[in-house]
This record gives structure tokens, sequence and C-alpha cells, in this order.
């Protein structure tokens, strides 16, 4: 009875530490004024994210939402991906930023539209650069938000908990990943989202049928068709 307790005891611990040690990145492209053109760079960057990343990438099904502010551009093309595991935050944003230069993305002017769009949303538990400056950039009036820009990466993203195109597709994958400074669950931030953030928001049918986790087989064969 003692060991099949603590077998259940260790596997709880397991999933909860498997739940909390994640990398989660999203994913977006608005440049193509046709939808098409945006899926085939989700997908293909969900390929090369794979490619360098490895087989335990998990991707979420492809969602469209407004751009933001609205009228900077077409909708946007949407997509998570989690690592189960934790990378070197700059060594990993790099990496993002030279995925996005090879699909063509040139950072001009803020919230213009996106050839591609690869943020590091969370690394797990960390937070940075420190809880007081974390609450500081997520305190920040939406006024503000088009004018200031961090000088450093940010941990977890500011504005994750407010965006339903990364807490929708990341509920399906992780609902039970915790926000290390609001201490909410995925499932329950993404549940509290205002009317407002989820209008507009909707999962996209893939060409070749509905929606559905797109997993490594298909990134590259959708590639391939596009």
């Amino acid at each position: 009875m003692i060991c099949v307790k603590y077998a259940r005891f260790a596997d709880m611990q397991q999933r909860a530490t498997a739940a909390t040690s994640i990398t989660v990145i999203a994913l977006g492209a608005n440049a193509s004024p046709r939808r098409a053109g945006n899926e085939r760079r989700v997908l293909a960057a969900a390929a090369r994210l794979r490619q360098a990343l490895g087989r335990g990438l998990r991707v979420s099904p492809l969602w469209r939402s407004p751009a933001w502010p609205p009228g900077s551009g077409p909708p946007f093309v949407n997509a998570v991906a989690v690592l189960p595991r934790l990378l070197p935050p700059d060594r990993l944003l790099a990496r993002l930023h030279r995925i996005e230069a090879g699909a063509g993305r040139v950072r001009a002017a803020r919230w213009a539209a996106r050839t591609l769009d690869l943020d590091l949303v969370a690394s797990g538990p960390r937070i940075r650069p420190d809880r007081t400056t974390l609450w500081r950039w997520i305190a920040l009036p939406p006024a503000a938000q088009g004018r200031r820009t961090p000088d450093s990466l940010l941990l977890p993203h500011p504005r994750m908990h407010e965006r339903g195109f990364v807490l929708r597709p990341l509920a399906a994958l992780a609902p039970r990943w915790r926000h290390p400074l609001l201490g909410r669950r995925v499932a329950d931030l993404e549940r509290a989202l205002p009317l407002a953030a989820r209008r507009g928001l909707r999962p996209l049918a893939l060409r070749d049928g509905p929606p559905r986790r797109i997993r490594p087989a298909a990134l590259v064969k959708g590639v391939r068709r596009a």
C-alpha cells in the first residue's frame, strides 16, 4: 500500500514538474493579404522550430485573430508551440529572430504587419528581469504600450494573460501551466478573458480538413503542399 501511494505521489510530482517546465512560443503572420499566404508562413516556421528544437515540440491548431490596433493590417494567422523543457532564454530568442529574418521579417514600425512573428512567451517559472519590473510593464497603460518597448527580454510576456490568440491555443496544450507572477493557470486565464479579447478570434480549418493539432509530419507535408 505504501509503495502504491508513493508511486502515485511521484507520478503527481512528475506531472506537476512537466506542467511547469515548459517553453511557450507564439507564432503569427499577417503580412500577406491572403489567409493562405499567412498560413504557409506559420506552418513553415513551425517546421523550422521542430527542426531546431526537436520532436518534443507540440504545435496548436491555427487560429485567426484581428490585427492590433484595429485597422493596422489584415487578420493574423496564429499558433502556439510548447516545448516540454527549458532552454536558455537569450539563446532561444536569438534563434527565433534568425527564423524570423529567414522569413523576411524586417523590424520597422511597432505593430506593423508581420511577415512572421515569433514571441518567446514564457520559460517555465522564470521571471525576467525581476518581479517589480515585470509588474510595471504589465500595468503599463494601453496608450503607452505603443510608444514604449523594453530594452531586454521580459518573461513571461507582459501581455500574455490578455491575449486570446495566445491563451486559447495554449489552453489546449498546457492548461495546467501556472503563470509564475499572477499565480493562475492557463485554463483559468483563458476562461477569464473578456469578450473584447475573444472578438474576431476563431480556429481555422486547414485547406485539407477541419482544425486539428498540427503534428510534425503534417507540418512538413503542409509546407510542401503550399
